[in-house]
């Protein structure tokens, strides 16, 4: 089994990582841009606030003798867990909401996707009640540990192949909602694949929970009973902090050189018209571009999502 000292220490490691990310996206935010921030941000930094809370709770349940506390700790540290990762999800998806807005047929697709996600979220985080088969005695040691031992192992492959379901269906409605449109955006191929690769970084956060329940369901069919245990432990303990920092990854768009060019050729424009030179209505901007250095996509966007 995998040593709990070295679990602490890497998932602190990536938790520090994710904090210094987000932070990083918020710096990147002051230095670019001034207008205020975009909801993705703040969404961002709800799921770090769970990620912290998060690790604090699994340093709680191992600390502690009390198998009361142990199963109150756990069942903490589930709601935190799946509240960190659909946080980031909803990041993604108002990240795609700020540049791909102007479309009708986007917005429609779009509210399909959040309600879905939505709805996905809440048979994972209540199915961990039944834990101890009834839910009104999720905290009962006797209970727990007579199933815990027989019936719960015998169900542990149904569960996570149930949640890696919703999961990653959620997931994959997400990834597949911007790509449908980006060619809509007005814009160059170089940078509709820039735009692209933005919001395939979701692509992580699938891959760690296909790993993470997958392993349980294999486990719980007998194939490579110890090997599956050993990821299934290490990716619980790191899905969170992976996702955290996946979610902040697009603000850096911003330091890529294209972008920076782009940027600094708005400025120019900017002050152009200020000087009354080369004026045009509606200003600098053209329509249906997003804010630059919050979200990351609005450097790529070169124009505005056509209708549809």
């Amino acid at each position: 089994m995998a040593d709990q000292d070295g679990l602490n220490i890497v998932r602190w490691l990536f938790c520090a990582l994710a904090t210094l990310a987000t932070t990083g996206r918020f710096y990147l935010h002051h230095r670019y841009n001034h207008a205020p921030l975009r909801p993705d941000s703040l969404l961002n930094l709800l799921a770090l606030l769970c990620l912290i809370a998060l690790n604090a709770t699994f340093l709680v349940t191992a600390s502690t003798s009390s198998i009361t506390l142990q199963l109150q700790t756990t069942l903490a540290s589930y709601f935190l867990l799946w509240s960190t990762l659909y946080l980031v999800k909803a990041s993604f998806l108002a990240l795609c909401w700020s540049v791909f807005r102007p479309s009708p047929s986007f917005r429609r697709w779009w509210w399909a996707v959040a309600l879905y996600t939505f709805l996905t979220f809440w048979p994972i985080t209540l199915s961990q009640l039944w834990q101890c088969g009834d839910p009104a005695k999720w905290d009962d040691p006797v209970t727990c540990e007579s199933l815990l031992s027989s019936n719960m192992k015998a169900n542990a492959e149904s569960k996570a192949a149930f949640i890696l379901a919703l999961h990653a269906s959620s997931d994959l409605f997400i990834l597949a909602l911007p790509l449908a449109f980006i060619h809509q955006l007005h814009m160059s191929r170089g940078k509709k694949v820039s735009v692209a690769s933005v919001f395939a970084v979701i692509a992580v956060d699938i891959l760690m929970g296909v790993l993470r329940n997958g392993a349980v369901v294999w486990a719980g069919l007998g194939v490579g009973v110890e090997v599956n245990e050993e990821l299934a432990i290490w990716m619980e303990n790191l899905e969170a902090g992976v996702a955290v920092l996946v979610c902040a990854a697009p603000a850096y768009g911003v330091l890529l050189p294209a972008a920076r060019r782009r940027m600094r050729e708005g400025v120019v424009e900017l002050r152009e018209d200020v000087g009354g030179i080369g004026k045009r209505k509606g200003g600098s901007r053209r329509s249906g571009e997003t804010d630059a250095g919050d979200g990351g996509v609005g450097e790529a966007v070169g124009g505005p999502v056509g209708g549809g």
